[in-house]
């Protein structure tokens, strides 16, 4: 598990913020001062090419940030469709990268209480809290793009919202991540999360996966868990219903259509999940898409 410890020292301006949805996409993120960028994935698979020639492929679903020690070319990962939703701010900041061997939890939260510090995810599948990270960041776009001083403030209210929800992300993580794992834990989590994306629509067993990286399914399940705070079964799951959103929002589906596009066979099963996940029932919604999804 890493994430960044940010000390915001000014009060953050925005410098964009926008929904990006194109057929060959393809960045250079420019040298921009103080730079802290927050943003989801919602389609398409995207490779990072760092300055260091380090490369990193994230996937529909992740919180992606972007901070002003990252250096590097992001494009599709494979031909098609890339879809994101990021508003990005400048502001003087303090940063600390951390994972779970690498810091000191107890020192950590007595820093929080006399600095204005926000925890932020670097990678992460968000599963259950996707739809929230999501409507927070996409209401802060029409304000953060206003001239008026009173729209640009709630824009900054929202961005506060937001950091805070991050931040209470990071810290129940923390909290559950009580077993700490070799390096080798993230490049075996990040094995699973890929095979599960190629994956998804097939009959999907921890034993399969475990054999596929060469580990045992005990040992895999242990270092999934230490490093996403996700069961891989678990994970799995919210992969499904986050993907099975998806398809809603863009096509008038049935759910037995949808279920099947996520590789779930048992309708009522499909529909079990997806309030157990969710919290609302499939018609709910589908109710409840606003016309411009």
């Amino acid at each position: 598990m890493i994430f960044y410890e940010i000390t915001l020292l000014t009060p953050p301006k925005f410098i964009f913020a926008c929904q990006v949805d194109l057929e060959n996409y393809n960045n250079k993120f420019p040298n921009i001062d103080n730079l802290l960028e927050f943003a989801v994935c919602e389609h398409g698979d995207v490779l990072y090419e760092y300055k260091s020639g380090e490369k990193e492929t994230v996937h529909p679903g992740m919180f992606i940030p972007i901070t002003k020690d990252i250096h590097c070319r992001t494009s599709m990962a494979s031909p098609g469709r890339q879809k994101h939703t990021t508003v990005g701010i400048v502001a003087d900041y303090q940063l600390k990268k951390h994972d779970t061997e690498a810091f000191d939890r107890d020192a950590l939260r007595k820093r929080m209480e006399s600095a204005n510090i926000i925890l932020i995810p670097y990678h992460w599948q968000l599963g259950e809290h996707y739809e929230t990270v999501y409507q927070l960041l996409k209401k802060i776009i029409p304000n953060a793009v206003s001239q008026q001083s009173q729209k640009q403030l709630l824009a900054l209210g929202d961005w506060y919202r937001l950091s805070a929800y991050l931040t209470e992300i990071v810290l129940k993580k923390l909290d559950n991540a009580k077993i700490l794992q070799p390096p080798s834990a993230l490049r075996y989590a990040e094995q699973v999360q890929e095979y599960i994306h190629v994956h998804y629509q097939e009959p999907l067993s921890v034993s399969e996966i475990a054999k596929y990286i060469g580990i045992s399914a005990g040992y895999l399940h242990t270092v999934f868990k230490s490093v996403t705070g996700y069961g891989v079964l678990e994970y799995i799951n919210q992969y499904r219903v986050w993907l099975a959103m998806q398809y809603i929002k863009s096509r008038n589906l049935s759910l037995k259509k949808v279920a099947a596009l996520v590789g779930i066979e048992d309708v009522a099963y499909m529909s079990r999940l997806f309030k157990k996940t969710t919290g609302v029932s499939y018609r709910e919604f589908v109710e409840q898409k606003s016309p411009a999804e």
